[in-house]
C-alpha cells in the first residue's frame, strides 16, 4: 500500500498537478561582476538537476522502471547543461556554486 501511495505521489510531481513543482528562486552573487548571468544560468540548471535527482530516487525506491529511465534521460540532459554553462566559468566560480548548493 505504501508503494502504491508512493508511485501515485511521485507521477502528480512529475505531471505537473501539485505546487511542489515549483523551484524556490536562489541567487549567488558572482565573485566577478561579468560573470553574474553565467553564475544565474549554472545555479537555475543545478537546481533542477537536484531536483530531478531527488524524483529519480524516489522512482527508484517505488521499482518504476519507466519513470525511472524518463528521469535519467532529463537528468542526464539537465547536468550536461550545466557543465556546458560551467565550462564558460572561471574555476572560482563553480567552486563558490558547488560549495554553496551541493
Amino acid at each position: 500500500m505504501y508503494q502504491a501511495i508512493e508511485v501515485h505521489y511521485l507521477n502528480l510531481i512529475i505531471a505537473g498537478r501539485t505546487g511542489i513543482k515549483k523551484r524556490k528562486k536562489m541567487k549567488i552573487v558572482a565573485i566577478t561582476k561579468k560573470n553574474q548571468t553565467l553564475v544565474n544560468k549554472a545555479v537555475k540548471w543545478l537546481l533542477a538537476y537536484n531536483e530531478l535527482n531527488d524524483l529519480r530516487n524516489l522512482a527508484d525506491d517505488a521499482d518504476d522502471v519507466r519513470e525511472f529511465k524518463k528521469l535519467d534521460r532529463k537528468c542526464a540532459a539537465t547536468f550536461d547543461r550545466y557543465e556546458d554553462v560551467c565550462f564558460q566559468l572561471p574555476k572560482r566560480e563553480i567552486n563558490q556554486i558547488e560549495k554553496i548548493l551541493l
